[in-house]
C-alpha cells in the first residue's frame, strides 16, 4: 500500500523503535513554494472546449508539503515515471493536412522521440519489459484530423482491424487510454469496436453506462502489476491502479450520435468509487486518474462541472491526476486535507508536449519482510515537454506513413472551384464569406429537402429556414486561420474551412430563442469603455469561437459597450442587458413568438450552454456530413462566387476608444474589403499581428444629416412648404467674397433671427431618441446624432450677410429654405 510523508510515517518508525530495531531516520526537505507563469498561444479546437483560446502553462504550489517532517525507515527507494499524453487528436504525422505542410511542434512521431529518451532515462534493468514507467493516453484520441475522418467514415476499418490512432500508441507501448468526449463522436458500436481490437493497451472509463442495463461500458479500472527495479538494483512489484472519467456533458454534445444510449454519472463521484476500491479491496500501491478534464475552480463542489480536475485530485487516496480536455498546459501540486500532495499534469494537446512526471517512492521494509511504499512529495518533479524542434521517431513514421499517405492522397481529390479568395482572418469582427458559404450550402441543403418533399419537413415547410455557422478557426495562433485561394478547390480545403465531422440538423425554436441565442454568441466580446483612453481588447479569447454562432437570414447589430447577457456556460448573469440591437427578419423587426427552421449541425443541436437548451424541436437529421453538404454545394455552381450579406455589424458608436485584436499577418492584404480596421503591422505573436478596429466606422457624416428630411418627430419640419421663396434677390450671396467684414463673433448679437418661424425648433434634428428597444429597431442605419450638427445654424456667415444688408424677414425666409 502506498504511503506519504506525515502521521502514518511516524507510525512505522515508532513501532519500529519500540521494537527495538534500528531506524536510519531520513528527513523530508520542505517543498519550496513555487509560482511561475508563462503564456503560451494554442488553439481550443474541440468543439466543447472549444474552444478557441489563449493557454497558459502554470507551474503552481497548490498548498506547500507538511510542515511537520517524521523519521522514516527506508532501506532503497525507486525512481518511477509516469508519462502522459492528451488530445492528441488523431495527429500522427508531424503534418497539417489543411495546408498540405510539415509542422515543427506537434505530432505523436516527435512525442515518441520524447517518450524513448524518457523511458531510456528512467530504465534501471537490461530486461525489455522493466522500464520504470507507466505511459498513458488522456483521451480525445481518435477525432480530429481528415485521418481520423478517413478511418472511421470514408473507408471505417473493419471489425477486428486496429484502428491506426490506436495502432500506433500500442507501437510504443502504452499501458492505457481513457475515453475523451470525442471517443463518442462516431457511436458507440465504433469505439467499442476499435477498442476490441486492441491488443495490449487497456481503455478504463468509470463513468459511462449502457442506458437500458445500467451496466459500465468499459472497465472502470485497471490494475497494473509493474515490474520495477529500486537503487539497490532490485526487482519490486508496484501495483498500479488506473480509473479515467469523462464530462457528463457528452450527452448534450453528441445527443444525437448517442441517441440516448448511455448515461454518465458525475465524475468526482466515480473517481471516489473506484479509488476506494482500488486502494482497500485491490490493494494498489498507486492510484492514477486518466481525467478527460480541466482542472476547473478549486472546490469540491463540481456537480454537473465540466472541468473538475482540481475536485478529483482531493479525493482521497488519489496520488496522480493526468488532466486535458481544455487544451492548456498546466502542472500543479494540489495538498489534500490530511497533507499527501496529489500530483496533476496537463500536456498540450496535437502531440505538443509529453506530460512527464516523476516520482520518488521510498520503500519501506519491516522486520518480517513486509513492504510498503511512500511517495516522497518533496523530490517529486512535473514537467510538460515540448516537442518542439524534436525529431522524428522512425520507428513510429514507419507504423503510420500508409496511413498518412493514404489520407494526404485523400484530400488533394478536386472538390469544385472558387473565384475569390475566403479566409477567416476577419470573421469575428465583420461577416466573413468562410462562413457565409457553410450557412449558404446548409440552408440550400434544407430547401431542397422541402421542395422534394422530405416527410420529416412536409409540416414545417411553410415556416421561415434560417441558417447558423460559427468560425471554427478564427484565431488565437498563426495556424488557426482558414485561408483558401481562389481557384479548384481539394477535399483539404473542404476540411479547413468545415473541420469536424459534422452532420447536417434541423431545429425549431422562436424568435425570442433567436434573439437569445444570438446575445450568447455575444459573449465572444470583451466589454468596451467608450470613454476610456486606455487601449481594450474586443475579443474575448475565453469564450470558444466554435461557439461563436452567426445566424443568417435575421439582421442584427451588435452593441459592445453593452454588459454581456450570458457567461460562457449560458448562466444569464445581467438580466436587463442586452447587446443585440435592431434586430429584424425580412426588414421588419423580429417577431419574438414566430417560429423559426434552423439549419444547424447535430453538434449545436443538443444545446449544451445555449440558452434554449430543452426547449428546441429536432424536426431533420441528417446521415450527410456538412463537409460533404459544402462539397455538393460548391459543385454544383460549376465555379462558385463567394458572397458575404453582411447581416451583421457592430452598434456604431460615438467614441475614440481605442480597439484592437490579434488576428494573422495575412489579414493585411483584405483590409480594402474591411474599412473601419486598420494595423500599424504591430507584431503580436508568430505570424500575427495587432489591428484596430473603429467603432465610430458608419457614423453619419455633416453632409448625411440634411439628407433626413423625413422624421416626422421633429418639430418645424412644415417650414419645407414654402415654396414661393426662389424669387428672394440675392441667392447666390453665400458665393460673394466681399461679406467678410462683418465679424461672426457677432452673430449672436442679431437680434431679428429669432423671428424665423421654427428656428428654435431646428436645432432638435439631431436628438432623435432610440434608446428603446422599439426605438431601436426602427432607427436608420448609420446615424451619428449625438454630436453632429444640422446645417447651417444661425449665426453662420450667409444668415449675417443678409442681417448686414438689412433684409431681416426675407433673410430668415431664406435661411430656413437654406436650412432645409
Amino acid at each position: 500500500m502506498i504511503k506519504r510523508n506525515g502521521q502514518r510515517i511516524a507510525a512505522i518508525a515508532m513501532a519500529a523503535a519500540i521494537m527495538g530495531q534500528s531506524v536510519q531516520p531520513i528527513f523530508a526537505l520542505e517543498r519550496e513554494e513555487v509560482s511561475s507563469q508563462t503564456e503560451i498561444v494554442e488553439t481550443v479546437q474541440t468543439e466543447n472546449e472549444e474552444v478557441t483560446v489563449e493557454e497558459t502553462e502554470t507551474e503552481e504550489v497548490v498548498e506547500s508539503a507538511d510542515d511537520e517532517k517524521e523519521e522514516v525507515a527506508t532501506n532503497s527507494t525507486i525512481d518511477f515515471k509516469v508519462l502522459a499524453t492528451s488530445d492528441l487528436h488523431a495527429n500522427l504525422m508531424n503534418y497539417d493536412y489543411y495546408t498540405g505542410t510539415e509542422t515543427n511542434n506537434s505530432g505523436l512521431v516527435k512525442v515518441a522521440t520524447l517518450i524513448k529518451e524518457q523511458k531510456a532515462k528512467a530504465n534501471k534493468s537490461d530486461k525489455s519489459n522493466v522500464d520504470n514507467v507507466l505511459l498513458v493516453d488522456n483521451g480525445d484520441t481518435i477525432q480530429g484530423t481528415p485521418l481520423a475522418n478517413l478511418y472511421a467514415v470514408k473507408q471505417p476499418v473493419k471489425e477486428g482491424e486496429k484502428y491506426p490512432v490506436y495502432e500506433a500508441l500500442e507501437s510504443l507501448g502504452y499501458d492505457m487510454t481513457t475515453i475523451g468526449n470525442h471517443e463518442v463522436n462516431y457511436g458507440m458500436d465504433y469505439i467499442r469496436q476499435i477498442v476490441k481490437a486492441n491488443s495490449s493497451m487497456g481503455m478504463v472509463c468509470a463513468n459511462i453506462r449502457n442506458a437500458k442495463t445500467g451496466d459500465l461500458e468499459f472497465d472502470p479500472y485497471k490494475i497494473i502489476e509493474e515490474t520495477v527495479v529500486d537503487s539497490n538494483g532490485q526487482e519490486r512489484k508496484l501495483k498500479i491502479g488506473v480509473t479515467g472519467v469523462v464530462p457528463t456533458q457528452i450527452l448534450n454534445w453528441d445527443k444525437l450520435i448517442l441517441n440516448d444510449e448511455i448515461v454518465v454519472d458525475e465524475m468526482d463521484e466515480s473517481v471516489k468509487k473506484y479509488t476506494d476500491i482500488m486502494k482497500n479491496q485491490e490493494g494498489a500501491d498507486i492510484v492514477v486518474v486518466l481525467a478527460h478534464t480541466g482542472y476547473g475552480e478549486e472546490t469540491t463542489d463540481v456537480t454537473g462541472a465540466e472541468n473538475a480536475g482540481y475536485a478529483i485530485a482531493m479525493v482521497d487516496g488519489v496520488d496522480l491526476v493526468v488532466g486535458g480536455h481544455v487544451h492548456r498546459s498546466d502542472k500543479k501540486y494540489v495538498k489534500q486535507k490530511d497533507g499527501d500532495i496529489v500530483q496533476y499534469v496537463q500536456p498540450l494537446n496535437n502531440g505538443k508536449e509529453l506530460g512527464v512526471v516523476d516520482l520518488k517512492i521510498n520503500v519501506i521494509e519491516d522486520e518480517n519482510g513486509n513492504v510498503s511504499y511512500e511517495i516522497n512529495d518533496d523530490e517529486t518533479k512535473i514537467n510538460n515537454l515540448s516537442t518542439k524542434n524534436i525529431a522524428n521517431d522512425v520507428a513510429t513514421e514507419n507504423v503510420v506513413r500508409k496511413y498518412h499517405e493514404a489520407t494526404d492522397s485523400y484530400v488533394n481529390e478536386k472538390s469544385g472551384e472558387i473565384t475569390k479568395d475566403i479566409n477567416s482572418f476577419f470573421a469575428l469582427v465583420s461577416d466573413s464569406s468562410s462562413m457565409q458559404i457553410i450557412s449558404d450550402a446548409q440552408r440550400d441543403y434544407v430547401e431542397n429537402l422541402i421542395k422534394n418533399n422530405d416527410p420529416a419537413l412536409e409540416k414545417y415547410k411553410d415556416l421561415p429556414l434560417l441558417s447558423v455557422s460559427a468560425p471554427f478557426k478564427a484565431g488565437s495562433s498563426a495556424d488557426n486561420y482558414v485561408d483558401v485561394k481562389a481557384g479548384g478547390l481539394a477535399i483539404r480545403d473542404l476540411a479547413n474551412l468545415y473541420k469536424f465531422d459534422n452532420t447536417v440538423t434541423v431545429i425549431k425554436l422562436t424568435g425570442a430563442d433567436v434573439k437569445e441565442w444570438l446575445e450568447f454568441s455575444a459573449n465572444m466580446y470583451n466589454t468596451i469603455d467608450p470613454n476610456s483612453t486606455e487601449e481594450q481588447d474586443l475579443i474575448n479569447r475565453d469564450f470558444p469561437t466554435f461557439n461563436y454562432d452567426v445566424i443568417d437570414g435575421v439582421e442584427y447589430e451588435i452593441d459592445v459597450t453593452k454588459e454581456p447577457r450570458y457567461d460562457k456556460n449560458g448562466t444569464l448573469i445581467n438580466e436587463n442587458t442586452s447587446r443585440i440591437y435592431n434586430l429584424t427578419y425580412n426588414g421588419k423587426p423580429l417577431d419574438l413568438k414566430q417560429e423559426f427552421l434552423i439549419a444547424t449541425n447535430n453538434y449545436r443541436a443538443g444545446g449544451n450552454s445555449f440558452p434554449w437548451q430543452g426547449r428546441q424541436e429536432i424536426v431533420y437529421s441528417s446521415t450527410d456530413e456538412t463537409r460533404d453538404v459544402l462539397k455538393n454545394h460548391i459543385e454544383a455552381a460549376g465555379k462558385y462566387e463567394p458572397t458575404i450579406d453582411n447581416n451583421w455589424k457592430f452598434k456604431a458608436i460615438d467614441t475614440e476608444a481605442k480597439v484592437f485584436f490579434t488576428s494573422h499577418e495575412n489579414g493585411v492584404n483584405y483590409l480594402d474589403e474591411n474599412p473601419a480596421i486598420s494595423t500599424e503591422k504591430e507584431v503580436a505573436g508568430t505570424k500575427l499581428y495587432k489591428y484596430n478596429y473603429d467603432l465610430a466606422y458608419g457614423l453619419t457624416t455633416d453632409e448625411e444629416v440634411p439628407e433626413q428630411p423625413e422624421k416626422p418627430e421633429v418639430p418645424g419640419e412644415e417650414t419645407p412648404e414654402q415654396p414661393e421663396m426662389p424669387e428672394v434677390p440675392g441667392e447666390e450671396t453665400p458665393e460673394q467674397p466681399e461679406m467678410p467684414e462683418v465679424p461672426s463673433e457677432e452673430a449672436p448679437e442679431q437680434p431679428e433671427t429669432p423671428e424665423v418661424p421654427g428656428e428654435e425648433e431646428t436645432p432638435e434634428l439631431p436628438e432623435i431618441s432610440g434608446d428603446t428597444e422599439e426605438d431601436k429597431l426602427e432607427k436608420p442605419e448609420n446615424s451619428k446624432p449625438e454630436n453632429k450638427p444640422s446645417s447651417p445654424q444661425t449665426g453662420d456667415a450667409s444668415m449675417i450677410g443678409y442681417a448686414a444688408m438689412g433684409i431681416g424677414a426675407v433673410a430668415g425666409l431664406f435661411a430656413i429654405r437654406r436650412r432645409k
